[in-house]
């Protein structure tokens, strides 16, 4: 993102990014990989991977807001409101949990064995403290 971010009267250095950018991700890695949480199929499931979700998403936020441009929010939030929208739906609504449920077997088989050879390679990326923003997302 920004090597280095002046945001209010606060200065953010590049490596405080990277440290701020390794602690969100490290809330989701556990579950990245584990396809109950990516793709829940009990309301157990889709409870843990909610909170799990919240999290990270406020992280996200406090490292944008922070460490990112207003052009490059502005790009980020454009490339992941539709994904955000819907996690929200599912999460706060008790119908959309439901409707959700009734299908998610099926989005987890299509998920995995038609877009699997897809995401793993993904998830590496993201996984990997080493990998540059550019290789993810700009």
């Amino acid at each position: 993102m920004v090597g280095a971010q002046t945001n209010n009267t606060l200065s953010v250095t590049y490596n405080d990014c990277e440290l701020k950018i390794y602690g969100c991700t490290k809330v989701v890695r556990p579950m990245l990989n584990d396809v109950r949480y990516m793709f829940p199929t009990t309301l157990n499931d889709v409870d843990t991977m909610c909170k799990m979700w919240s999290r990270f998403v406020d992280c996200v936020r406090r490292y944008m807001s922070s460490c990112s441009t207003e052009d490059q929010r502005t790009k980020f939030n454009k490339a992941v409101s539709h994904s955000m929208d819907t996690v929200h739906a599912i999460c706060s609504s008790d119908r959309h949990q439901k409707d959700y449920l009734e299908n998610a077997h099926c989005f987890r088989r299509v998920s995995v064995h038609s877009c699997g050879r897809y995401y793993r390679p993904l998830v590496a990326q993201v996984a990997n403290r080493e990998a540059e923003d550019t290789h993810i997302c700009w």
